[in-house]
């Protein structure tokens, strides 16, 4: 749903990578295993936002105007990366430009994708002054 109602504004894409096997492998390599797959999808020019629990927080109306001041000075993508169950290996968090937390909590990364998304789209419509935020 949230993917049509982005399509609005701007062209959004989702890219997968396969989750790695846990049975059996340590957790530092199925992460940079992860990682790996993940950085060779970015784009040199991508602005990254890597989603951590140690990254900063913000409000929706701050999301908002964060993303507002990207789009003013030229960047044309911004990538956000969502680890698996084991969350992002340290190459991918020092690839990215920033971190972002949704929550102190974990989510599994289809409900963290599905966050991120809405939380595009209120930003959207808070730029727009459209009625959607609340």
């Amino acid at each position: 749903m949230y993917m049509q109602r982005l399509a609005h504004y701007s062209p959004v894409t989702l890219e997968y990578v396969k989750a790695e096997k846990i049975a059996g492998q340590p957790e530092t390599l199925i992460m940079q295993n992860e990682a790996e797959r993940l950085l060779k999808k970015i784009a040199p020019q991508d602005f990254i936002i890597a989603l951590d629990k140690n990254g900063d927080g913000y409000s929706s109306e701050e999301f908002a105007r964060f993303f507002e001041q990207k789009m003013l000075h030229g960047i044309k993508a911004i990538t956000f990366l969502i680890g698996g169950p084991l969350g992002l290996a340290p190459e991918a968090l020092k690839k990215a430009d920033m971190q972002l937390s949704l929550s102190a909590m974990t989510f599994a990364h289809e409900l963290a994708l599905t966050l991120v998304l809405e939380q595009l789209y209120r930003a959207l419509t808070i730029i727009r002054g459209e009625k959607y935020h609340k």
